[in-house]
C-alpha cells in the first residue's frame, strides 16, 4: 500500500507541475525574473554601469514580453500557466 501511495504522490506532483515545467514557460520566467532584477538596479545615474544595466533591461524585458504574447496564445486553456504569465503584466506595463 505504501508503494502505491508513493507512486500516486509522485504522479500527482508531475501532473500538478503540468505546463509550468515546460521549457518555453521556464525560459519566459527566467527572462522575466532577470528583467525585474535588472530594472531594480537602475539608479538614474548616467555612468557606464547604468548604461549596461539599461541594455540588459531592454534585452531581457523585450524578450520576455515577446515570449509572454506567444505563450498567452499557446497556453490559453491552461489556467496555471495563464496566471503565471499574467502576474508579470505589472512589471512589463501591459494590460490584460
Amino acid at each position: 500500500m505504501k508503494k502505491f501511495l508513493d507512486i500516486f504522490i509522485m504522479l500527482s506532483n508531475n501532473l500538478y507541475a503540468g505546463n509550468l515545467s515546460n521549457k518555453d514557460v521556464k525560459n519566459f520566467i527566467d527572462n522575466a525574473e532577470t528583467c525585474e532584477h535588472l530594472a531594480g538596479e537602475i539608479t538614474g545615474m548616467g555612468d557606464a554601469r547604468q548604461r549596461e544595466v539599461t541594455k540588459g533591461v531592454n534585452k531581457y524585458c523585450e524578450r520576455a514580453k515577446r515570449q509572454q504574447k506567444r505563450l498567452l496564445i499557446k497556453y490559453k486553456a491552461d489556467p496555471d500557466v495563464m496566471a503565471e504569465l499574467k502576474k508579470w503584466n505589472e512589471i512589463f506595463g501591459t494590460v490584460e
